[in-house]
């Protein structure tokens, strides 16, 4: 039975069209003259059980204005409200940016912080750890622009570093325990999962075997929010190199990814790159050193804004791993 699905709107640059299997079957993107795509809801619980197929429309609200990959951020300043004297790390921010999370051992052990302010222009709030996500080896925690979705990586069965995924129904509940992904985690490491399209694909590193390098970039894609990822791969294009890609950011859209590498060409230890594609079914094209942020030192867990005029990110250019935040 074809039914059309009502689609949410969405604070992303789509304007899209997209055929999905009900259930947990198969999901296909149909392109659009702007060359994007997209998806609705997918949750197993929210759909049709008889297999049918169901197509679906949508038209999200326009973004605000992407600035261009060539202009120079400014001068990158510590966020001295949110570092300590111990390790602050793999920061990310809701939509709004008036909510941060980040890991830190400030307190003898690894956990997730959070601060919060009431306007861009306010201060943050002294960084509290939040409890509920209190996985061992907790790291790089990544919030979906909501503010209702957290993926994060942490000791577990599968090897040296799980992926974790926590949901919520609404930004005033308490997170549930997090729960470890089996369909993404391996053996080897995994960490630094970023989701776009609202969890329909997930970017994430991982050092197991089949990328070209000593660590890589891999994306997985699903039918539906509830439903397994399939087989991950190694993002295709001028991403992935011989030496070591890790802790990804990418756009709500999936069109434009931001990460760290120690590749030749960059100015430190480990630098922050970006690199951008036509549509989802595109391989990334040439990646570029972020102009103007990095530093004679490491560099890594970047956070952009949608609108890639806001990145906030981690580095040791200072004594300590602390946050810093840089603007155009």
């Amino acid at each position: 039975m074809l039914r059309i699905v009502h689609a949410r709107a969405l604070p992303h640059p789509l304007v899209c069209a997209l055929t999905v299997s009900l259930g947990c079957g198969r999901v296909d993107f149909e392109l659009r003259t702007d060359g994007a795509a997209a998806a609705v809801d997918g949750d197993p619980a929210a759909d049709d059980a008889d297999g049918a197929d169901a197509s679906v429309t949508c038209q999200p609200a326009a973004p605000p204005p992407r600035s261009d990959l060539a202009t120079s951020f400014s001068q990158p300043v510590p966020l001295l409200l949110l570092n300590s004297a111990q390790v602050d790390d793999d920061p990310s921010l809701t939509a709004d940016r008036l909510t941060v999370w980040f890991q830190s051992d400030r307190n003898g052990q690894a956990d997730v912080y959070t601060s919060t302010r009431p306007t861009l222009a306010a201060d943050w709030s002294t960084p509290v750890a939040v409890a509920e996500l209190r996985i061992a080896s907790a790291n790089t925690p990544k919030v979906s622009p909501d503010g209702l979705r957290m993926t994060m990586a942490g000791a577990g069965p599968g090897g040296d570093s799980d992926l974790y995924l926590s949901v919520r129904p609404d930004s005033t509940v308490a997170w549930p325990a997090p729960t470890r992904l089996a369909d993404l985690s391996s053996t080897a490491s995994d960490t630094g999962m970023a989701e776009f399209l609202g969890g329909y694909g997930a970017v994430f590193f991982s050092d197991r075997a089949g990328g070209p390098g000593s660590g890589d970039l891999w994306i997985a894609e699903r039918s539906g929010t509830g439903c397994a990822f399939g087989p991950p791969a190694p993002v295709a294009g001028g991403v992935n190199t011989a030496s070591a890609e890790a802790n990804p950011w990418i756009s709500y859209d999936g069109l434009v990814l931001v990460w760290q590498s120690d590749r030749s060409g960059g100015v430190g230890g480990s630098d922050l790159w970006w690199s951008t594609r036509a549509s989802i079914t595109s391989p990334f094209g040439p990646a570029s050193l972020v102009p103007g942020v990095n530093a004679d030192a490491v560099d890594d867990d970047p956070w952009l804004s949608e609108d890639l005029r806001t990145l906030v990110f981690a580095s040791v250019r200072s004594s300590n791993i602390e946050l810093y935040q840089a603007t155009r």
